[in-house]
């Protein structure tokens, strides 16, 4: 970040559909959950590889209607070193 602009270095979109089932079941799956821990290990070493310093994992919809959401923000903060922030409607 040079002079509050923050530059883009790299970009990686991944869908996991981490909210399929919470509508009908109000929980994150764990079928769900595994895929987008994967998303996040190969997300990591990419991190790792290009120096990041700081990062930030933001949580929608999904995460905020799922009663075992702040549960998995918590488990990703500590298995992987993310920042998490939930999106508030």
């Amino acid at each position: 970040m040079v002079d509050g602009n923050v530059d883009e270095v790299h970009r990686e979109t991944r869908i996991t559909r981490l909210g399929e089932g919470v509508d009908s079941r109000k929980r994150l799956l764990p079928v769900a959950i595994a895929r987008v821990r994967n998303a996040l290990a190969d997300y990591r070493r990419t991190l790792e590889s290009l120096g990041a310093e700081r990062t930030l994992l933001v949580a929608t919809s999904a995460v905020r209607d799922a009663e075992n959401g702040e549960a998995f923000l918590g488990e990703i903060e500590w298995s992987y070193g993310f920042t998490t922030q939930l999106v508030i409607r």
